[in-house]
């Protein structure tokens, strides 16, 4: 199973991308294998390793790595994955974000090449591009213009000589005003820079601050080694001014995620609805999808199979070796991968002859059991205060104090929980966004 990669392009209703890494070639393309320097797997390896040392003559060639970057595509809501064309491939280019390579990390200059397999983006097979590459806090980022095969390369990036600078003794970098450090911690989804590196007492340093896409600033503290927090002044534009005390600072941000008003685009979950909040939450996080045609269909019942895929995909789709003694879960299935890695896990059970149910439509505390295996199993200490208590199983009990003491599942508001109804979809939504966000 490959890597799964952040920040695939953004899906169109039941239209969903995913990001696909695997380290070295596999398989040649098939729009490589009537190129007799590149129609096997080692020799497209070496050929996109040498294109690196001849991008780049200061990075050995010990020092690359090819990968093999599949932009895949459903259009299922996440059942299926397919490879996309060049019908589907995203218009204007296609964003990748790498893991930094083994050994390596922000620091390192990087190289990247990309070659084309097919003439369908109006290139000829075997030819290249070098696209420019950025450090993010997630790995390299770079956009290409079709798919195909990536080789990395890396060096160390030159550094500054700066003057030693500790809390107690700062640097005077050969003159005779001392200068302190102005340390930038990392943030996730989000950067802040430094117009200063060192700093002398009493000089403004200015930040400035850029969120991701989607975030916005939360926080933004300076500190001194201290422990003392020093006044910024917001300018705006993102630019924050701070007066440099007699000592080391280190600067620290927090990004939120921007929310924003959310139009369903199923017609019958209208605003209003008591679930209309947690199935915009499990839209947005690709548990669950429509019918097509604008329906979510809240009311249906789900089954078994159905929900075992959810977590399935949650985890992104895992592969495992698991031997199934079910005999009506048939290979090839859309849904037995699902079941196999969900037994595995103890996630799931059968009936105990044999049989799974997965056409068969899942209850309350079937739900409540899944879900509490999911977290590990924990232990409850809160007891069943419903008039209907008695008509869960036994198996499920200890499920359902959980969920119950941990606002996972709640009563009809009459004193009933029906442990034995059948969950709903919108019922399925509500708990999924309790529990996931207060995991």
């Amino acid at each position: 199973m490959g890597v799964i990669l952040p920040d695939p392009p953004e899906g169109d209703g039941e239209t969903r991308f995913q990001l696909v890494m695997e380290t070295g070639i596999s398989a040649v393309p098939e729009g490589l294998t009537g190129i007799e320097t590149l129609n096997t797997a080692e020799k497209l390896e070496a050929v996109m390793k040498t294109a690196i040392t001849q991008a780049d003559t200061g990075i050995p060639q010990a020092n690359t790595a090819v990968y093999d970057v599949t932009l895949m595509v459903s259009t299922d809501g996440g059942v299926n994955w397919t490879p996309a064309t060049a019908e589907n491939f995203p218009a204007g280019g296609l964003v990748i974000t790498l893991p930094y390579p083994d050994g390596t990390d922000s620091s390192y200059t990087f190289t990247v090449v990309h070659m084309f397999t097919t003439s369908a983006f109006s290139k000829t097979p075997g030819d290249t591009e070098t696209p420019t590459v950025t450090n993010t806090d997630m790995g390299l980022r770079f956009t290409v213009n079709g798919l195909s095969p990536i080789s990395v390369g890396w060096k160390a990036a030159e550094k500054p000589v700066e003057p030693p600078v500790t809390p107690d003794r700062p640097s005077t970098g050969g003159g005779s005003v001392s200068s302190w450090r102005v340390t930038v911690e990392q943030s996730e989804h989000g950067e802040v820079s430094s117009n200063r590196s060192y700093a002398s007492e009493g000089s403004t340093v200015t930040l400035t601050v850029t969120p991701d896409s989607g975030y916005t600033l939360d926080t933004l503290t300076v500190t001194d080694n201290q422990g003392n927090a020093i006044k910024l002044t917001d300018k705006g534009g993102g630019k924050y001014t701070f007066i440099m005390p007699s000592r080391a600072v280190a600067v620290t941000a927090g990004f939120k995620a921007v929310r924003t008003e959310w139009e369903s685009p199923y017609s019958d979950v209208a605003s209003g609805a008591w679930y209309y909040e947690a199935v915009r939450f499990v839209s947005e996080n690709g548990l669950m999808g429509g019918y097509g045609k604008g329906l979510f269909g809240p009311n249906d019942t789900l089954t078994r199979a159905q929900f075992a895929q959810i977590f399935f995909n949650k985890e992104n789709r895992p592969v495992v070796n698991y031997l199934l003694q079910y005999n009506d879960v048939a290979d090839g299935a859309w849904y037995t991968a699902a079941v196999r890695w969900a037994t595995s896990q103890g996630i799931v059970s059968g009936y105990g002859n044999g049989m799974f149910g997965p056409n068969d439509n899942i209850t309350c505390e079937q739900l409540a059991v899944m879900l509490w295996r999911y977290a590990g199993r924990p232990a409850a200490d809160g007891t069943l205060s419903f008039t209907d208590a008695d008509q869960a199983s036994g198996y499920a009990l200890e499920a359902l104090r959980w969920a119950v003491e941990n606002g996972v599942m709640g009563g009809y508001g009459n004193g009933q929980l029906a442990p034995q109804g059948l969950a709903t979809r919108a019922q399925v939504a509500q708990m999924l966004m309790n529990f996931l966000k207060n995991k």
